[in-house]
């Protein structure tokens, strides 16, 4: 199959019943709709907490494993993250 565009904007070069195609190194990728759609009608969201200060990521799940000074900590995929 073709790849999916990394181009976060692709021009539309064709379009058929797979949905609409662009070209990139030379050959032909696929434009995901969903990313499109969600772009246009959905905010993103941009969380921040207050351990991405510390060196550490936000966590993905909001579970509190342990709670100091610092704030609220989780673990995921066996590293600290912030709540």
């Amino acid at each position: 199959g073709y790849k999916c565009c990394s181009n976060t904007n692709p021009s539309i070069l064709y379009h058929d019943d797979d949905g609409d195609w662009s070209v990139e190194n030379d050959d032909w990728c696929i434009i995901k709709k969903q990313d499109q759609e969600e772009e246009t009608t959905t905010p993103k969201l941009i969380r921040t907490c207050s351990s991405e200060a510390l060196g550490y990521p936000c966590c993905k799940e909001q579970k509190t494993v342990y709670s100091d000074d610092d704030g609220d900590w989780g673990i995921e995929n066996g590293n600290w993250c912030g709540i």
